[in-house]
């Protein structure tokens, strides 16, 4: 585990100095223009792109009780609490360590027969909340890449670099393994221990709702990822919000602190390959990823008080003993 956490603590140190330097060097970026653009970002901008993003999370939130209220008792409170908690883990620990933390929280109740959920199913339960959000990102990758099929191939004879562009398209198909991967694989490999769990999956009905909440968690990103473009006199189209939302998750799994660097990087070499500038491209990427941790963050918080008021009511009105 430590041997893990240096790793990952070697890389996002050494992708946050390359990508400084890269951009400082190679692409002259002006960081005096980059600080002016940072004040453009007014709260009548911000304020609604963070309101979007509570929504994502709240629409997450909903996909995840819809799966688990199929065979357990968890309520939508419980299971608001377990992704807040875990989902702020994720945000700051790489390789999905909040995901344990989500487990751990929804195996504390009963199930609707009156028996222990065992950790082992609520984790087949997340893992089916990740394959119906999988699925879902598929068909936006899919949405993405043909209304855009030049970002993956463009015209390699006539780029100045065509090797460059060989080695990216292959970098991209790479880590559409590694992303697709992390979230299938795992679904195959404990298949068998987490069956019941897992077995959510075959009630369509169910399947049909967490899709539409995956599709709508997907829609308030995209929809803060506007508002805030907005802010900067950019206007971006459906299509284009799906490119940078696509290539801007496969980016996340490389593994790093906080998604530091990683989360800039990828949202930056999409929006740039698609035409905008460079250095309009990084600040947004930056307010981007800092509205994403603060609008989860919110969500825990929010998640936190309600928990202490309903646990200070339960002792209120528990009889003396």
């Amino acid at each position: 585990m430590k041997h893990q956490t240096k790793i990952v603590s070697f890389f996002t140190l050494v992708s946050l100095i390359g990508g400084i330097w890269y951009l400082s060097v190679d692409h002259n970026v002006n960081w005096k223009t980059m600080a002016k653009l940072f004040q453009n970002f007014h709260l009548l901008v911000l304020i609604p792109a963070l309101f979007a993003v509570l929504m994502q999370v709240f629409f997450r939130t909903l996909r995840l009780w819809v799966l688990c209220s199929a065979n357990t008792s968890l309520g939508w409170f419980d299971c608001a609490r377990a992704y807040s908690f875990g989902q702020m883990l994720n945000c700051v620990v790489p390789a999905q360590a909040g995901e344990v933390v989500k487990s751990l929280y929804l195996k504390r109740k009963d199930s609707a027969d009156g028996r222990e959920i065992p950790m082992s199913e609520t984790l087949g339960l997340l893992l089916a909340d990740r394959t119906v959000d999988a699925m879902v990102f598929v068909c936006l990758a899919i949405f993405a890449f043909w209304s855009h099929p030049d970002f993956l191939f463009g015209d390699l004879k006539a780029s100045r670099m065509p090797s460059l562009r060989v080695i990216l398209l292959v970098t991209f198909v790479l880590i559409v393994l590694l992303a697709l991967g992390k979230r299938f694989s795992k679904s195959l490999r404990v298949y068998r221990n987490f069956f019941f769990g897992l077995s959510i999956l075959k009630n369509w009905r169910r399947l049909s709702v967490a899709g539409v909440c995956a599709l709508f968690a997907w829609a308030a990103e995209m929809i803060a990822l506007y508002i805030i473009c907005r802010g900067q006199d950019i206007n971006l189209t459906p299509s284009q919000a799906a490119v940078i939302l696509v290539v801007l998750n496969l980016g996340l799994a490389i593994p790093a602190f906080a998604n530091l660097g990683t989360f800039e990087a990828a949202m930056t070499f999409a929006m740039v390959h698609l035409g905008f500038p460079l250095e309009k491209s990084l600040s947004l990427a930056a307010v981007h990823h800092l509205l994403q941790i603060l609008g989860v963050a919110l969500w825990a918080i929010t998640m936190w008080i309600v928990y202490q008021l309903r646990h200070t009511h339960s002792l209120e009105e528990s009889p003396a003993s």
